[in-house]
């Protein structure tokens, strides 16, 4: 005789469905805990990445400032190579350690140099009718132009500088160039451009340098 059974027919399809629902829930778990690893390993990457790219700027910065003094290195270079041109056509030896010492005797204390520049001229002095009949070469005369660049605290002092270097005997066409207000750190201050000649003729009536017998020259009027 078969025994009865206790047990409803629909319960059997609600363990089924139980067990569906909890495997969909573990899927789900082990999806999401995927998901948020992945999202950990990508977010790592990027960090990664992020201090990658910013070992790379700092790279790029230290090598833009040694660009920066290469090129800075090179321009002096050029600067340097251009005044042993300049000295080498002068044919004497102009003192520019005496020139430079002169220059910061006249200059009142508080004034400051920024740059120094020195270029050569020529010219070719008149000749007559019968010089040039006979063939002669007319005379070189040689002059070196210097600039001073720097910065003056008052009208004043760059006024005395001036008046300074125009009483020096050998420097010769003191000129202004350019004075302009200049700003520095909430101080007004005079951006100035001077500029004199300094002759280079050797002969007994020119002044300015003067032939020695060692073959170099020396600043005429200045103290030794």
């Amino acid at each position: 005789m078969r025994e009865p059974e206790f047990v409803p027919s629909w319960y059997p399809l609600l363990l089924r469905r139980r067990r569906f629902v909890m495997a969909q829930a573990w899927a789900a778990g082990l999806l999401l805990v995927g998901l948020s690893l992945w999202a950990y390993m990508g977010q790592r990457q990027v960090r990664l990445a992020s201090a990658g790219l910013d070992e790379v700027n700092q790279q790029l910065d230290r090598t833009g400032d040694d660009l920066h003094r290469l090129q800075e290195r090179e321009a002096i270079k050029a600067e340097l190579e251009q005044q042993d041109q300049i000295v080498e056509h002068l044919g004497v030896h102009v003192p520019a350690g005496r020139m430079l010492a002169e220059i910061e005797e006249q200059m009142p204390a508080r004034m400051a140099l920024t740059d120094f520049r020195l270029t050569t001229e020529e010219s070719a002095a008149p000749q007559s009718p019968e010089d040039k009949a006979r063939g002669l070469t007319p005379r070189i005369s040689r002059k070196l132009r210097v600039s001073l660049m720097g910065f003056s605290p008052t009208e004043d002092e760059l006024a005395q500088f001036l008046t300074n270097l125009v009483g020096v005997a050998y420097f010769g066409e003191v000129e202004l160039v350019k004075a302009e207000d200049h700003a520095d750190g909430g101080h007004l201050m005079r951006k100035f451009e001077v500029r004199f000649a300094l002759n280079l003729d050797t002969s007994a009536d020119a002044p300015g340098v003067a032939a020695t017998t060692g073959g170099e020259a020396t600043l005429a009027g200045g103290g030794q």
